[in-house]
């Protein structure tokens, strides 16, 4: 089928069908708003059909922490699924605001460099907004912290118990610490959103915790007032940590920042020395400066197939060592794959996707950084477009001779990817379950057709404003 794209009087675009449309033809809002896109996208698939599976950004996702099924919104019944637990990519659901996201890795957690401000006094308040996937997590997670335990470079620390009590740890010689332990724990459910907050007074050795529903109140205090030896924070050369210590080796958090807050001196008349607010970032950002008078440069620290990231949409993340789905149904050649999302780490002869036997889509990192091909008999297509750690659209075409790679709307690169049927599809592997590959998926679509370069620049158009790709 041969669709026009143009514009009427009004600005509007216009999709007139060839074969199977007679002479209807289909109008189409150029209205930016997301919502708008999505259901015009909808209706757009709707009416060229050959639509054979459809994964939608947190659209029938089967699990809480890992993802059992995807269910397909084609209408097709072809979902992708995971039985086993150990293979269960993981589930990031919608937050309805930006946020740092981690996943307890090492490695992984935001920082700003030591400076003179963040040398708190004896008066000092810590506030953190956020949501752990488990608000009694095994071993403790640190919310907030300039506490190293290298060189004895300890000075303060916010942190969750594995009882759920909150704990501010200070040290004054950055050796020695105390800590100041709440005396209830927070009621709240994992994964649901709260903002904490301790009040430090080290004249007369003491810490008040208070809970809020965002980090701007209003505030009830937390239980008793907890005391231990007065101390003022020992000046240390750490830096200041967002969801670990110790430089992201311990207490590495699982869960959602959305901002960081700490005031020396009182809550009420001390000085904001830094304000990390997550909420308002696009997604990806590295760094930025914090909104404190300080203005510290906050970094993003990132390492393997599960970074920590600055996120708002949801995802299912395989982690290219065990995590993978697959789906498996009628899928021969031609074909044309949308998938969007977004490559954490390149590593030779990971598999994006694939068919349901390996090597029948074979869509893998390859060569070089951060270089990927597909293969359904014979590896083609080769392109080097695809950047690390930023979201994009990677459009295949699987059509023997006439394949294809496209990313974004960039120029396509053609090749003989092989006569091979995939049979279905396998996302996070190769399609017998191995050669994991670490991929953030966003969406996907699998259409059993050879999409026309017109067809394919309508379909990247709505994908585009939905998920912010070049």
């Amino acid at each position: 089928m041969t669709l026009t794209l143009a514009r009427d009087s009004a600005g509007r675009r216009q999709y007139s069908g060839g074969a199977g449309l007679g002479n209807a033809s289909r109008r189409f809002s150029g209205c930016a708003a997301v919502a708008n896109r999505r259901a015009q996208l909808t209706a757009y698939l709707r009416m060229i059909g050959n639509t054979a599976a459809w994964y939608q950004p947190a659209v029938g996702v089967t699990g809480t922490l890992n993802a059992s099924a995807w269910a397909d919104q084609s209408g097709n019944g072809n979902s992708l699924l995971q039985a086993s637990g150990a293979n269960q990519p993981i589930i990031v659901p919608w937050a309805n605001v930006n946020h740092l996201w981690q996943h307890g890795i090492p490695g992984n957690y935001a920082s700003a460099p030591d400076s003179v401000p963040l040398a708190l006094s004896q008066k000092f308040v810590i506030i953190w907004d956020g949501a752990l996937d488990d608000w009694t997590p095994t071993g403790g997670q640190n919310l907030v912290a300039k506490y190293t335990t290298v060189g004895n470079q300890r000075s303060y620390a916010l942190d969750v118990a594995d009882t759920g009590k909150l704990e501010l740890t200070v040290s004054a010689d950055g050796q020695n610490a105390s800590s100041l332990v709440s005396s209830a724990a927070p009621t709240v459910s994992d994964r649901a959103r709260l903002a904490v907050r301790a009040d430090y007074d080290g004249s007369v050795a003491n810490a008040t915790f208070y809970t809020a529903t965002s980090a701007a109140g209003p505030w009830t205090q937390l239980g008793t007032v907890p005391t231990a030896a007065a101390a003022t924070p020992f000046q240390s050369t750490a830096v200041l940590e967002i969801g670990s210590s110790s430089l992201g080796t311990a207490g590495v958090a699982t869960g959602k920042t959305f901002r960081v807050k700490i005031i020396n001196g009182t809550f009420a008349a001390g000085t904001l020395v830094f304000d990390a607010d997550f909420t308002q970032l696009a997604e990806g950002t590295a760094s930025f400066t914090e909104s404190s008078a300080n203005a510290a440069t906050v970094t993003v620290n990132t390492t393997g197939a599960v970074p920590a990231r600055v996120i708002g949409s949801p995802k299912i993340i395989t982690d290219a060592a065990a995590y993978f789905m697959q789906a498996s149904y009628t899928a021969n050649q031609p074909r044309t794959y949308y998938i969007v999302g977004m490559d954490p780490a390149w590593a030779a002869g990971q598999y994006i996707a694939d068919g349901t036997t390996a090597n029948r889509l074979g869509l893998s990192k390859t060569t070089g950084t951060p270089k990927v091909s597909v293969n359904a008999g014979s590896a083609a297509c080769e392109d080097p477009n695809l950047t690390l750690l930023a979201k994009h659209i990677i459009t295949v075409v699987l059509n023997g001779a006439g394949s294809s790679i496209t990313i974004d709307n960039g120029t396509p690169t053609t090749g003989n990817a092989g006569a091979g049927n995939p049979g279905g599809l396998t996302i996070g592997a190769d399609g017998g379950g191995l050669n994991f590959g670490g991929f953030w998926f966003d969406e996907i679509i699998d259409r059993s057709v050879a999409d026309t370069a017109a067809t394919q620049a309508v379909i990247r158009s709505f994908l585009k404003p939905i998920h912010g790709t070049p």
